[in-house]
Parts: C-alpha cells; sequence; structure tokens
C-alpha cells in the first residue's frame, strides 16, 4: 500500500516571491524543507539573497535566483521564462495555486 501525501511538495517547484528575507525566506524554507526545489525572487540582489539560496540548497534542494520586480508584467514573464530554465521545468502544463 502507498499513501502519498497530497500536501507534500516532493518533486515540485515553487516561486516564492519577496524570498531575500523575512516571511519570503521563512516561506522558501518551510516548502523546501517539504521537498520542493525553490526559486527565489525578489528585486534587490544582495547577501541577503544569496543567503536564503544557501538557507534552501542546504537542505539539499534546488534554488536559483530570479531577481526582478513583479509589480510589471514584462518582468514576471522573464522571471517565470528564467525559472523553467534554471529548475529544469519542461514546459507549464498546469499550474497550481
Amino acid at each position: 500500500i502507498c499513501i502519498r501525501d497530497r500536501n507534500s511538495k516532493e518533486g515540485k517547484k515553487v516561486l516564492v516571491t519577496g524570498a531575500r528575507k523575512g516571511i519570503g525566506r521563512g516561506i522558501a524554507y518551510a516548502v523546501a524543507k517539504e521537498g520542493a526545489d525553490v526559486g527565489i525572487n525578489d528585486y534587490i540582489d544582495d547577501e541577503e539573497t544569496q543567503k536564503t539560496i544557501s538557507l534552501v540548497e542546504s537542505l539539499g534542494k534546488k534554488s536559483s535566483k530570479h531577481i526582478g520586480d513583479v509589480s510589471k508584467k514584462t518582468n514576471i514573464d522573464s522571471i517565470i521564462d528564467n525559472l523553467l530554465i534554471s529548475l529544469s521545468i519542461p514546459s507549464i502544463s498546469r499550474l497550481e495555486f
């Protein structure tokens, strides 16, 4: 018998906006701890951003950096395109919210 946890993040790819520090960093850590690879987004690229990436990677999960302001549609498209490449996602067949 195989019981699958429907809430498991194992094998999922997650983009966390505002993940440079604070609540965003906590969310990035939590989903990585549950098994997801994590794309880190913020509009600032500094040592705090790198700390979040290192934190996710310390859990053995992949992490990628996606700098940009998600309040602008053109940036969102670019960030998502970069996320797909960085985390080896072949295509989007279904978005889960």
